[in-house]
């Protein structure tokens, strides 16, 4: 805990208190019983505090208990005051700068917010100690507390990592929105609606009979005579990037062994560099085989942007993150592609991706990408 105070306690406001702070105390506040008394901009927290038990003079224990005390003057201060944040000081919006402000103040107490300076701490004579604590009252003004950036952005990521690790799908719809990442956002807000059902023939596990299905069977195919994707015969690579990979797509019967397979020929060639075309044919095969296999969709994303192909790169990027929407990484392949559609969304992630890199867990690879991205 106190290595997350610290830089809270040096990089709040810490105006240094005026010098005439101990003089106007000797000559108005001596006298005064315990309590808070504000003069000249200042805040005075004054315990008088007996000592405690049967002695002469006041020492280090009635000093604790008088710090004690003054901590708890300090906290009702914050309170009666109703002591805030500034929310200009969070550079976010919406739902996730409300959240932030929310875990920021329950993580913080006064005692860490506030800056004071201990002017008194003495016996006074008669058995009672003598503590007097200063602050600057313009802390306790409604909204003056600055967030330093270094805690906003921390609580942020720890916000937006646990939503995902709580799979909450609205609340990270509601943070992309005030991050300024609507293509993000409209992902995670298709994942709370309806499946779309993606048609899906029972034609067995031989490849073979997919390659073929549709030149024997054109009536099953209505779509591909439209389409630039050879085999689509389930239309699942036109339906998904006829909504640009933002659709919760669903296959009904599945086929598992044969999507892996075909995605397993396909990374046979991604993985030594060949024959993009066959790679293209497989992985469309594959996602036909099975709609909800999201290796195949990240593959497809990066061999259309390997092959100079932003918008289908973004699309597949887009659809990959909607089957795999909780792990931070799955935000990196629509870095360098939404870069070519909207170059200001595409920075603000980037600015995300980097800050989330401080603290989440990326592959070598995702780091990389992060890092030399223009």
């Amino acid at each position: 805990m106190k290595r997350l105070l610290y830089p809270l306690l040096a990089l709040v406001s810490t105006q240094s208190l005026a010098f005439d702070a101990r003089e106007i105390y000797e000559q108005k506040y001596t006298k005064q019983t315990t309590g808070v008394y504000e003069d000249s901009g200042h805040l005075f927290f004054i315990v008088k505090q007996a000592c405690d038990g049967d002695k002469k003079y006041s020492g280090t224990k009635e000093s604790k208990l008088a710090e004690k005390a003054f901590y708890q003057l300090l906290l009702d201060e914050a309170s009666l005051r109703r002591v805030s944040f500034d929310p200009s000081s969070v550079n976010a919006s919406g739902k996730l700068k409300k959240d932030v402000l929310t875990a920021i103040g329950r993580q913080y107490d006064a005692k860490s917010l506030i800056s004071h300076q201990l002017i008194f701490d003495r016996d006074n004579g008669s058995c009672t100690r003598e503590y007097v604590q200063v602050a600057n009252a313009s802390q306790f003004e409604q909204g003056k507390i600055q967030v330093p950036s270094e805690a906003a952005e921390k609580v942020r990521n720890q916000l937006i990592l646990s939503a995902m690790e709580q799979q909450d799908l609205p609340l990270m719809a509601s943070y992309m929105q005030s991050l300024g990442l609507p293509n993000l956002e409209a992902v995670y807000t298709e994942g709370t609606k309806a499946a779309y059902y993606a048609v899906d023939f029972t034609l067995g596990d031989d490849p073979a009979s997919y390659n073929k299905f549709c030149q024997q069977d054109e009536k099953y195919c209505p779509r591909t005579a439209h389409s630039v994707y050879p085999y689509d015969f389930n239309s699942v690579i036109d339906t998904a990037f006829e909504e640009k990979g933002i659709i919760n797509l669903h296959s009904i019967h599945p086929r598992l062994t044969l999507s892996s397979d075909l995605f397993a020929s396909a990374k046979r060639n991604f993985d030594s560099g060949t024959n993009p075309s066959q790679i293209e044919l497989d992985l469309t095969l594959s996602l036909n085989a099975n709609a909800n296999n999201p290796l195949a969709w990240q593959m497809l994303s990066s061999l259309y942007r390997a092959t100079n192909k932003p918008d289908l790169a973004l699309y597949s990027a887009q659809q990959f993150l909607s089957q795999d929407p909780f792990s931070p990484e799955s935000w990196v392949y629509l870095l360098t592609p939404l870069g070519s559609e909207d170059p200001q969304q595409a920075q603000r992630l980037h600015d995300v991706l980097s800050s989330l890199a401080k603290q989440a867990q990326f592959s070598l690879w995702a780091q990389n990408q992060i890092k030399v991205y223009q």
